[in-house]
């Protein structure tokens, strides 16, 4: 593949090292290095022979590269609008997660994902790891050597600690909690409630259908960050080391296994990855994955404010749905008007017989109340005039068939 890069970040060096180091990828162009991020040098060091694309505007030309890999910017607005952009056209990306802190953000992406049948991964290559699908199949196999699953704790290990950070790492870090346990449906956090705390002692406990409960905490380190998962059956355990540096390890009753680890390189899966996505192929995670991580991220802080568990309703958010949701909420708005319309007509009547003395326009007020559900049916018409099918069901459209 062709690709360019947008924004230098560890995960655009990580990928772009990947790539070079691969003999099947070139880094053609980059764009928008800013001088003072960490990671430029690195980036301009590994991609030596790309060329620097004055307007990061030439990316959307789908004849020019394959693929972009966008990196997190200082400015979280700019980035996401190019984002936005570079969905429209359709050009495949793979995103350095999480790109913004917004759940709303996100699903905005989706959206426009779904309607122009666009490529758009996560950088979430954790969960491709054999191991991580050892555990998976170790929490979900009837005959499991670690009997019934009952839970799966993982600790993190951070340098810096601050907010923005360890919210950052657990968006990362659940969905290899959610490839192991499955889907969470509630979740409860411990911590600070200051909106200045650095969240440096944050535990987080959820549990989802799966049964199995899962705990996330996070601890300081004086090296790179690190983490350990334990999956904690009826009759054993297993534990997956994942170092910050080097190949993990994962051991089953306190026999180690997966000697091949060493071999698995996350860029590098992470770029097969996208090179089966644009050959048709479909991929996990996925941006509704990514979607769903950063909204339970997003509902950490609501948990601490609020001081309880929080429960989630995961739905898939269209604009169809959101366009249905407005109306009942506009519906309810106006049965309400109709409501107090009918309150105030009466009152007024019987002011009238008091003071015996008609008031103009009271007796008009049924057809004050027909224009009200006349209006609301009429807005009903805008899901007939705005429809917009998905388009993988029109025909010449979305990912090409496979071969």
């Amino acid at each position: 593949m062709k690709l360019a890069i947008l924004g230098a970040d560890p995960t655009t060096v990580d990928l772009a090292r990947a790539a070079m180091a691969s003999g099947m990828h070139t880094i053609d162009w980059v764009c928008e290095i800013e001088p003072d991020s960490p990671s430029a040098g690195e980036l301009r060091s590994v991609a030596r022979t790309a060329r620097p694309a004055e307007q990061w505007e030439s990316f959307l030309d789908l004849t020019l590269i394959d693929a972009v890999i966008v990196g997190r910017a200082s400015d979280e607005d700019r980035r996401i609008e190019q984002l936005r952009k570079l969905i429209q056209v359709a050009m495949p990306v793979i995103v350095s997660h999480p790109v913004a802190d917004s759940m709303l953000i996100y699903y905005e992406l989706d959206m426009i994902r779904r309607e122009g049948g666009a490529i758009v991964l996560p950088y979430l290559p954790g969960r491709l790891h054999p191991a991580i699908q050892q555990l998976a199949r170790l929490a979900s196999a009837l005959d499991s050597p670690l009997g019934k699953p009952e839970q799966l704790v993982m600790e993190r290990l951070l340098v810096d600690r601050g907010r923005e950070q360890v919210l950052a790492q657990f968006s990362r870090d659940v969905d290899l909690i959610r490839a192991v346990v499955g889907e969470i449906s509630r979740i409860g956090a411990m911590g600070s409630t200051t909106e200045q705390a650095s969240l440096a002692n944050l535990g987080v406990q959820m549990s989802g259908p799966g049964g199995i409960l899962a705990r996330w905490s996070v601890g300081p380190t004086a090296g790179g960050a690190s983490a350990r998962l334990t999956l904690s059956g009826s009759t054993g355990n297993a534990t997956l080391n994942i170092p910050a540096t080097g190949a993990w390890t994962l051991a089953i009753g306190g026999t180690a296994t997966g000697g091949d680890f060493a071999a698995w390189d996350p860029a590098r899966a992470a770029l097969d990855a996208l090179a089966n996505a644009i050959a048709g192929n479909e991929i996990k995670p996925d941006w509704v994955d990514a979607c769903r991580d950063v909204e339970l991220s997003e509902t950490i802080e609501r948990s601490l404010r609020k001081g309880r568990n929080v429960d989630l309703h995961y739905e898939e958010y269209t604009e169809e749905g959101t366009f249905k949701g407005l109306m009942t909420s506009l519906g309810c708005g106006l049965l309400m008007a109709g409501l107090a319309l009918v309150v105030v007509v009466a009152l007024v009547e019987n002011i009238a017989r008091a003071l015996k003395r008609p008031i103009p326009l009271v007796d008009r007020w049924p057809y004050l109340l027909v224009g009200l559900l006349g209006v609301f049916l009429l807005m009903q018409l805008f899901s007939l005039l705005f429809a917009r099918n998905d388009p993988k069901d029109r025909p010449g459209e979305g990912p090409p068939p496979n071969d």
